[in-house]
């Protein structure tokens, strides 16, 4: 477990090599899925992402649960599907917010996927 927040940690690191600077409603770290056990895993990447790279999270996942939404900053509920219809949510989120994703994060299988279409589009 400390392995995996430790990596976390280089991802970020590594993605914040610009080191530009925007509040944290402007940036955010996409968390696409978890198992329900792993919340403590969520809650310490987003105070990771707060620390390290000054943004926010955003934890989608279909059918959030009242834990989701005190672990994360944001959540979207999304059927994690690879397919434009799980994209258009997304996006229409990030849009209505004004909000850039800096960081993409997969955080289960089923989130691999459309977090690589969500790479590809949002670049």
């Amino acid at each position: 477990m400390k392995k995996i927040l430790q990596y976390f940690v280089l991802l970020l690191m590594f993605l914040n090599i610009n080191n530009k600077t925007f509040s944290l409603e402007d940036e955010v770290v996409l968390i696409l899925g978890y198992n329900n056990t792993r919340s403590n895993d969520v809650k310490s990447m987003r105070l990771i992402a707060k620390e390290e790279l000054k943004a926010s999270t955003i934890l989608c996942k279909p059918n959030p649960l009242p834990i989701d939404f005190e672990v994360a900053d944001h959540v979207i509920d999304v059927p994690l599907k690879p397919d434009m219809a799980s994209v258009s949510i997304v996006k229409g989120f990030l849009e209505s917010k004004k909000l850039k994703v800096k960081a993409i994060l997969p955080f289960s299988d089923i989130g691999t996927q459309l977090g690589a279409i969500l790479s590809e589009q949002l670049g």
